[in-house]
């Protein structure tokens, strides 16, 4: 005749409760990844598209904006990939906080150009919003992929929330 153990019992119910709340802590890096998919989606094709119908451009200048474009976009794909696909939480977390990151880091760097360059306040403008969202959509994606300290049998231990 088998008998539970109240270990074995509280174990399970332990695992359980740490599952629903890994389930429950997952959807806020899920929507901020694909929130940054999205947009980085709309900005870089959208920098293809004007790119290609600059005719005052030169063509190195142009195959600049494609080769950032693609970049973007390939990164923009990984998140998708690795968000939908969840080959692990750690392999996620790593390619949702490198790919933003380097999308922030672009921002960055093109926000101060821009700034300072000579362009029109509209221009001005609209690209500092770009860089704005940009970087607030990447913290978000970092903030929700943080660590988050997960108790299991008295001893608590790191787990990522991707």
């Amino acid at each position: 005749m088998a008998t539970s153990s109240p270990t074995a019992a509280s174990t399970a119910g332990s695992t359980d409760s740490i599952l629903r709340s890994a389930r429950a802590a997952s959807a806020v890096p899920r929507a901020a990844a694909l929130a940054n998919v999205g947009w980085m989606t709309f900005v870089w094709a959208t920098r293809i598209r004007n790119a290609a119908g600059d005719a005052d451009a030169t063509s190195s200048a142009k195959a600049g904006a494609y080769a950032l474009s693609a970049t973007m976009l390939v990164g923009a794909a990984a998140i998708a990939a690795s968000t939908l696909r969840r080959p692990t939480p750690l392999a996620a977390t790593a390619v949702l906080r490198g790919v933003t990151a380097l999308h922030a880091g672009v921002w960055v760097v093109r926000g101060a150009q821009i700034a300072t360059g000579e362009h029109s306040g509209a221009f001005i403008a609209v690209h500092e919003g770009l860089a704005a969202v940009s970087v607030g959509l990447a913290a978000w994606a970092w903030i929700g992929s943080r660590p988050a300290s997960v108790k299991v049998g008295g001893v608590t231990s790191g787990a990522t929330k991707v």
